[in-house]
């Protein structure tokens, strides 16, 4: 694999404490076990060909270096499917294939992790290496068996109260974790064009329960993004508002508009939100993934509600009954003319370190028809 590229401070560092004293600081991992069955209108669910099923373990830890004046996190994913596919199965939830030109299905593993931590100032963190990100646009998506992560550098200063300062650019990363290849590491390719991209943020939570976010992103020669964001507590309820545009170098000027509220009575979670994407052209998906944090976005049928020219509404319930942890979602949204319906219903238990999740999913799209999905998510945590 390649080795990610670290700057001359991470270097220098690492340099001055090449004797110094280096401890594990932490060590932690999971095994999971994805499995889904669809019934369509032409397979049943005993039919393989829409079904799917992976496996894997996941290895991440942190090394204390100089007494904590650094630390190096590292993080490596393996998976498998077990020999499931071609008899129970006809499709993994990670494409693992060789190459991008020899789609033989492999098992294999990969580094997901390896990153520098650092304090150079006071106030001020930064993170250089390969990591998971969280922002508006750029982010790890966590609904498959593994997340992406990027090559970048991270820095946060927080000199101001109650304020965080935030600027990174972000070089290569392997997508949304859909593919994967194992014959070298080409599954992390550059981000959108060869110069990646930069993220600028400030983040405040100066007035009483309430995160105010502006965002704005530069996708080199393809896309500026602007988002703002803000998100309250008040009276027992959650409140959000969010807007962003997209500016591409081809193309018009697009804009998204979304809200929610929500509460929670005697263990009774509800929620409602609505969003509604301009028909510019210019969607608001994870850049170089699938997902979209826009408060609408599906249970299952992600970055469908922040397609240009969509307007969409979601409905969520949770309820603890005591022997499992349930939760209804509805997604309606509608993209120019066509209609997509989703409505999903989870349960989740947790049994020691081990997690399992029970989702059935029930999608509606005025093209392609109905389909009808069951889900199980195993994860034991070591």
């Amino acid at each position: 694999m390649k080795k990610v590229a670290l700057s001359l401070v991470a270097i220098s560092v690492l340099s001055s404490s090449a004797f110094a004293d280096i401890k594990v600081k932490s060590f932690s991992g999971d095994a999971k076990l994805f499995y889904s069955a669809v019934k369509d209108d032409t397979n049943s669910y005993s039919d393989k060909v829409n079904n799917a099923g992976d496996a894997s373990v996941s290895l991440k830890g942190a090394l204390s270096v100089n007494n904590g004046s650094a630390t190096v996190n590292w993080g490596v994913t393996g998976i498998s499917t077990l020999g499931l596919d071609g008899h129970l199965v006809g499709k993994t939830w990670i494409t693992h294939q060789k190459s991008a030109t020899d789609t033989t299905l492999t098992d294999g593993f990969w580094l997901d992790t390896l990153n520098l931590t650092i304090n150079p100032f006071a106030n001020n963190t930064l993170i250089i290496g390969r990591q998971q990100l969280d922002t508006p646009m750029v982010f790890s998506e966590q609904w498959n068996i593994a997340p992406n992560t990027y090559d970048a550098v991270v820095w946060a200063n927080t000199y101001f109260k109650n304020t965080t300062l935030i600027g990174a650019w972000v070089g290569r990363t392997n997508m949304n974790g859909t593919t994967q290849f194992f014959k070298n590491d080409e599954s992390f390719v550059d981000f959108g064009t060869k110069d990646g991209a930069y993220a600028f943020a400030i983040v405040n939570k100066s007035f009483c329960d309430t995160t105010l976010q502006a965002w704005y992103f530069d996708v080199i020669h393809a896309a500026k993004v602007g988002w703002l964001q803000a998100d309250s507590k008040f009276m027992g309820l959650d409140y959000g508002v969010q807007y962003a545009t997209r500016n591409p170098s081809v193309g018009n000027t697009g804009t998204a508009v979304a809200a929610k509220i929500g509460g929670s009575i005697d263990g009774l979670g509800l929620s409602a939100a609505y969003s509604t994407v301009s028909d510019d052209g210019q969607d608001f998906v994870n850049v170089m993934g699938g997902q979209s944090k826009l408060y609408t976005d599906a249970w299952w049928m992600v970055g469908t509600v922040a397609q240009a020219d969509t307007k969409a509404y979601t409905l969520t319930a949770s309820y603890d009954l005591g022997f499992t942890n349930s939760s209804l979602y509805y997604t309606h949204s509608k993209t120019g003319s066509v209609v997509t319906k989703e409505t999903t219903l989870t349960f989740d238990k947790s049994l020691g370190n081990l997690d399992a999740s029970l989702a059935v999913v029930n999608v509606k799209n005025d093209i392609t028809g109905k389909d009808d999905e069951v889900q199980l998510y195993l994860t034991y945590h070591f």
